[in-house]
């Protein structure tokens, strides 16, 4: 792309990264905060620091994967580095994080069991807090719990942490099933206030962070139009805002959900008005 257009006049290009928030299960604990900031480092800072920290991974990979992990080239590094014109980020849910007694590989060992980047972290999230409590409200996945704040504190670190204020921000996937939404009646399924809820209430830390914090949020995209194929869970999950009638053979009728109907369709109203709708 940039070979073809070296001054950038054919568009602009991105790689889209996915990552939860991480929090320190004890705020107060240095090594709880090392372990949430570790699994920051994993997740986002593999793919991400080559791109826009020098064409290198972070240092805590470097440190606890050892001589597994890969060496870039110079000329690697170089074309690695700064090579994209926007940060792009997917993002649905947040975890706690601890640092387990013992870790379960030492530093710049093998992985004992195979799972590598799982071991090699030396970290366990958790949903629940110190307490027990809940990081937020199941969704229809056991994956993900609707964490608005910790949508937030991704936008501010992401902004603050790679490239700073006035670096272009797009949320590529940001969404949410309902719970046991895929067992429920047509009627039911289209009455979907547990997603209005969610994008409100995500779409109201955003905002947040845009003017509280001056991250430079340019773009936003709802995961998804319509309910699809969903990796491994196939059409057991329902993230669509316009339901699609399976049960009929060839039919594949859509119907808008609620979140699709009034709360899309008023927040799209209300930005083109220059006001931020509903959410």
């Amino acid at each position: 792309h940039q070979a073809r257009s070296p001054e950038g006049g054919a568009g602009r290009i991105s790689i889209a990264l996915s990552a939860d928030w991480t929090e320190p299960l004890h705020p107060h604990s240095p090594s709880d905060i090392a372990a949430a900031e570790r699994r920051q480092a994993f997740q986002w800072g593999w793919f991400a620091d080559p791109i826009w920290r020098g064409g290198r991974y972070p240092a805590t990979m470097v440190e606890r994967v050892g001589g597994r992990l890969p060496v870039f080239t110079p000329e690697q590094a170089a074309s690695l580095n700064g090579s994209v014109d926007f940060i792009a980020v997917n993002h649905y849910t947040s975890r706690y994080a601890y640092e387990p007694h013992p870790c379960p590989n030492e530093v710049g060992g093998p992985s004992p069991s195979g799972l590598g980047w799982l071991e090699d972290q030396c970290v366990t999230d958790s949903t629940t807090d110190a307490a027990g409590v809940p990081i937020g409200l199941e969704a229809g996945s056991d994956w993900l719990y609707v964490v608005p704040w910790g949508f937030k504190k991704l936008l501010v670190w992401i902004s603050e942490s790679y490239g700073g204020q006035g670096t272009d921000i797009y949320v590529t996937e940001n969404g949410v099933d309902c719970p046991s939404e895929s067992e429920l009646t047509l009627p039911a399924v289209l009455n979907d206030t547990f997603r209005i809820a969610y994008h409100n209430q995500y779409w109201a830390a955003m905002a947040d962070a845009v003017s509280g914090h001056g991250v430079n949020v340019r773009g936003y995209f709802v995961w998804s139009l319509i309910d699809n194929f969903e990796w491994a869970d196939g059409f057991s999950k329902l993230f669509g805002m316009v339901y699609v009638d399976r049960d009929e053979p060839g039919s594949l009728t859509r119907h808008g959900k609620r979140s699709f109907t009034e709360w899309f369709r008023e927040t799209a109203l209300g930005l083109a008005n220059g006001v931020h709708g509903r959410g």
